[in-house]
């Protein structure tokens, strides 16, 4: 049994949730930036929250008042990221035994047959993911975790970027693959997948709000100007509009610049929609009503452009960024900088087809002349939040992510 009792005060709201999860699927709803994600984080380690206490099965994992906070590794927590995070040069049977051995697990051959089995995917050993179907990534995915023989599963909107035909397909697959005696966590915005797949439902809700000030105002003369052009009047009824952004800039969105805003402009209600800027891209290409655009790399915008999706006269550039190497607080890395990043044994990078930042670390490495080199050890992931993750969760020994986001982790 999972027993969540914490309290956390954010930049929006305060989170204060308790609840409790048996051998069963319980889904965490709750509208974007409720503290969903934080949950999960806090639950995982990641996080730390300002009060309470987390037990896992009898086992203390966080209690503020007793200062016992047991550290990432030692949790026995399976994280499931959004886009699976496979490694693309590794065959399935490779994706599965990769970290058993780094942990140096006993008998890894026969852990890794087993949970092949379980999930259905032993004729799958030796495919590569991009020969894999979404069910069958899904799958190995979910085995991977399980044969860390995980003492609670979390599932952070796992079908979040997928098109609505693919998604029903494989909730009728994920429940199937989730009777097993754990708790379950699923985190989704969406009622219908928390219904399809879950046994019970726990829905967050904000707190009193508390706004931080000193923000920049260069983006928030951007958002007005933006949303509403140059002569700007407050509208008299409430409005609600959406921002889609790059998932780098959620903290600076959701934490700082939005509730900026709407303190400002209380008639107005702003939601905040964030992912990588190829998969945010996608989504207003199948339908995604944003009122803003806020990409991390011109590509994408320019190709919204072409397909007459944006407005070419307000696009302009506001922001830029550097690269950096990460690692973990607690890593016994070897690894001091790019100059002997090939000593790394798995690098998180976000997938260069949909994440900016992932586009510009293969850029880089292939202009240090590593790329080749190091292929068969990246840990390609769906946003930069991810790749600090898995970072965090040592499930990568380093990563590259913008600076902006290697500052906002304490990890």
């Amino acid at each position: 049994m999972l027993e969540v009792q914490i309290y956390k005060k954010l930049a929006e709201f305060d989170l204060d949730i308790s609840f409790q999860v048996d051998d069963y699927i319980l889904g965490l709803m709750g509208a974007s930036g409720s503290g969903k994600s934080m949950t999960l984080k806090c639950i995982a380690g990641i996080e730390t929250p300002d009060q309470g206490r987390i037990v896992l099965n009898g086992r203390v994992l966080f209690d503020s008042e007793k200062k016992i906070n047991i550290p990432i590794q030692k949790r026995n927590v399976g994280y499931m990221f959004q886009s699976y995070a496979l490694f693309p040069n590794m065959n399935v049977y490779e994706n599965i035994s990769v970290g058993l051995r780094a942990r140096k697990v006993k008998d890894v051959d026969i852990v890794v047959q087993k949970v092949m089995q379980q999930f259905r995917i032993f004729e799958l050993a030796s495919r590569y993911p991009k020969q894999l179907s979404g069910g069958q990534r899904q799958r190995v995915a979910l085995a991977r975790l399980m044969a860390y023989e995980p003492d609670v599963l979390l599932l952070d909107e796992p079908f979040s970027a997928l098109d609505e035909d693919l998604k029903e397909d494989l909730l009728q697959e994920l429940k199937s693959e989730l009777q097993i005696s754990k708790p379950v966590i699923f985190v989704s915005h969406d009622k219908e997948e928390v219904n399809k797949l879950c046994d019970l439902k726990y829905k967050i809700k904000q707190g009193e709000d508390h706004m931080k000030k000193g923000l920049s105002i260069l983006l928030v003369g951007v958002m007005v100007t933006s949303l509403f052009g140059c002569g700007f009047n407050e509208p008299k009824e409430q409005v609600k509009l959406t921002i889609a952004a790059a998932a780098s800039l959620e903290n600076a969105f959701g934490d700082e610049l939005i509730p900026m805003f709407e303190k400002e402009y209380p008639n107005v209600t702003i939601e905040g929609v964030y992912d990588s800027s190829g998969k945010l891209q996608f989504q207003i290409e199948k339908g995604l009503d944003a009122d803003v655009f806020f990409s991390a790399a011109t590509t994408q915008m320019s190709a919204l452009k072409d397909e007459d999706l944006v407005d070419a006269d307000s696009i302009s550039n506001v922001l830029e960024n550097k690269l950096v190497l990460i690692k973990g607080k607690d890593s016994t890395t070897t690894v001091t900088g790019f100059d002997n990043i090939g000593d790394a044994s798995i690098i998180a990078i976000g997938d260069p087809e949909v994440v900016p930042a992932g586009s510009y670390a293969k850029e880089a490495l292939t202009n240090l002349g590593v790329w080749d080199f190091i292929q068969d050890r990246l840990s390609l992931a769906g946003n930069v939040t991810e790749v600090l993750s898995q970072v965090e969760t040592q499930n990568a020994e380093i990563g590259l992510v913008y600076a902006t986001d290697a500052a906002s982790s304490d990890k």
